[in-house]
């Protein structure tokens, strides 16, 4: 036995016509569990619950900011109309997967009873899930649109709960970039107001002013200088005493006027700089521009998706033919090297 050792030609010994031979030999094993294995995976197939497939595909937009792509006049500014890339893409997969979403769309349509989910039994939740998980799936396609692929029995349930997906995108969307934009919207609207206040309060001051006789400061004092001057002259103490009350009145508010007028004058010109941020928050804030482009809608399919009872049958006959083959190949070579080392021991 230990100077037994299998020349080159016996550890080969399958080529072509012996492999040929080797089938012929077991033939009827093979046949056997081929068919056997066949007749058992249609039988199964058939038991498997038929689905029919809805698909929504849609591209994200580019822009986010709709003040951008509309009201804002700079170089590089938004195309309202420009189709979104990849990290558009992959941010609208992540909020499609959201909890939210899945849990509205479950709700919406009833699908634990429709998928015979007890509530009340033990981890009803995670079978939810993964029920929801299986048969609604979200793909980025090498176009960078976004597929809703939604499986199930009913094929107007399965197109209603994919179209119903992707209309939830745009208010999950909305909903998020909201939180922000209100937020945003009601500093840049403190502000705002706070300057239109501070205008009304100056503009109030100087029509006090005004009423007690207040105008161009400078033009003013000039002319009353003037007419009390003219007065004096012609010895009107009388006319005189009434133009230097006016002129003691200018001087002692004129200052103040004049202050009046410049913050007044700052206040409007930042009040017209601020206008274009305000408009921008709150259209940001309020506004209900589609996030995404919808290139197909679902609609209820007519030929169900799975399972493809042929394709289950071949695989498992092929499956099951290629292993009865290797496992004859392997207990043959194991029936004739043991009939060598007996030869050889005697």
């Amino acid at each position: 036995m230990e100077n037994f050792k299998p020349s080159i030609d016996e550890k080969v010994n399958f080529d072509s016509s012996n492999f040929f031979v080797f089938l012929i030999k077991w033939r009827k094993i093979l046949i056997i569990t081929t068919f056997a294995a066949g007749v058992i995976a249609a039988i199964i197939s058939l038991l498997i619950k038929e689905k029919y497939e809805a698909k929504v595909t849609m591209f994200p937009t580019m822009s986010n900011a709709v003040s951008k792509a509309l009201i804002t006049d700079q170089f590089g500014n938004e195309d309202i109309l420009q189709f979104g890339e990849e990290e558009q893409a992959q941010q609208m997969i992540q909020i499609l997967k959201s909890n939210e979403l899945r849990d509205t769309i479950i709700k919406k349509f009833n699908l634990a009873a429709h998928w015979e989910i007890d509530p009340q039994s033990k981890y009803a939740r995670t079978k939810l899930y993964e029920q929801y998980k299986s048969n609604i799936k979200f793909r980025r396609t090498e176009y960078l649109s976004v597929e809703i692929i939604v499986r199930d029995e009913d094929p107007v349930l399965a197109a209603d709960i994919a179209n119903s997906i992707a209309e939830l995108f745009d208010t999950m969307k909305l909903k998020i970039q909201r939180q922000r934009a209100l937020e945003g919207f009601r500093i840049v609207e403190r502000t705002y107001l706070d300057i239109q206040n501070q205008i009304k309060q100056k503009s109030d001051s100087l029509m006090w002013l005004n009423d007690k006789g207040i105008g161009d400061y400078n033009l003013q004092v000039e002319r009353l200088t003037e007419a009390i001057g003219r007065e004096i002259g012609r010895g009107n103490s009388q006319a005189v005493k009434i133009l230097q009350t006016q002129l003691d009145t200018i001087t002692k508010y004129g200052a103040v006027y004049k202050q009046l007028n410049e913050q007044l004058a700052l206040l409007n010109k930042r009040l017209v700089e601020f206008q274009q941020k305000y408009d921008e928050a709150r259209i940001d804030a309020f506004s209900q521009l589609p996030q995404k482009f919808v290139v197909e809608n679902a609609y209820p399919p007519d030929r169900k998706a799975y399972p493809v009872r042929w394709l289950i049958v071949v695989v498992t006959a092929l499956s099951a033919f290629v292993l009865t083959l290797i496992c004859l190949i392997f207990y043959e070579n194991y029936e004739k090297y043991r009939d060598k080392i007996i030869k050889s021991d005697k």
